[in-house]
């Protein structure tokens, strides 16, 4: 679905209920008070609905599932599906690979993993990925930090293995005197503090800019117009192996 389908069932969602259910300020967090709420109500329902289904369920589901994910979905909603998951099923074995978005996909496609759910952006997606949700990317500095567009601009990287950092060094044109990498963390709370302490610019999607950042828009590529596609669920097309 969408990010345009998404917000227009949301909003839809919103006039009916009279209220926000999204706070739509960058920066700030996802949902407001009655969107909370509102949560709460739909993973209650769908823990019931796994409940009736486990319980009536005749033939228990077994075997095992590698699945691959970004550090950055171990923190949101995945965990607390995964969670539910293995108590309802305790007899499927489930593995998690904790890498970066370009790594799992390259390990979904070698076989190494049943499953993905990272990052890619939209024009990339496959007619068989599921994408959870879209967001866009800015680039990002603190306030602290003053651009000398006549030097190399200090650029805040993940790794080698991130598609972000490669569309700035080699898909994009560079801004003034180019970049110079100032630091590499595969750690977006690395990330967000460097951001903090005025080390540098990076390119970061919209749900991880927090109040007071800097969103930088002359000077620099703009970021790629298509959003990015936030774990798209990916499944390798040969069957799993289970034991």
């Amino acid at each position: 679905m969408s990010l345009s389908a998404v917000s227009h069932k949301i909003k839809r969602l919103e006039d009916v209920l009279g209220c926000d259910l999204v706070d739509r300020r960058t920066g700030q967090p996802r949902f407001t008070r009655e969107g909370e709420k509102l949560l709460c109500y739909a993973r209650r329902i769908l823990a019931l609905q796994d409940e009736a289904l486990h319980a009536l369920s005749t033939e228990p589901l077994s075997g095992r599932i590698r699945l691959g994910v970004t550090e950055d979905m171990t923190s949101s909603g995945v965990s607390c599906v995964l969670g539910r998951f293995t108590r309802l099923y305790p007899a499927i074995s489930v593995q998690i690979s904790v890498a970066q978005s370009g790594v799992s996909a390259g390990r979904l496609d070698r076989g190494a993993l049943d499953a993905g759910v990272f990052q890619v952006f939209a024009d990339d997606r496959r007619p068989d990925d599921v994408t959870l949700f879209e967001d866009s990317l800015n680039w990002v500095k603190s306030p602290e930090l003053a651009l000398d567009m006549g030097r190399p601009m200090p650029l805040l990287a993940f790794d080698v293995d991130c598609f972000y950092r490669d569309w700035a060094l080699h898909r994009a044109p560079l801004p003034g005197a180019g970049f110079r990498i100032m630091m590499e963390c595969a750690s977006i709370a690395g990330m967000t503090s460097a951001i903090r302490a005025g080390l540098g610019v990076i390119l970061l999607n919209g749900r991880h800019i927090e109040p007071g950042f800097d969103i930088v828009t002359d000077h620099f590529p703009p970021p790629p117009t298509s959003p990015v596609s936030f774990a798209p669920v990916r499944k390798r097309a040969m069957r799993p192996s289970w034991p």
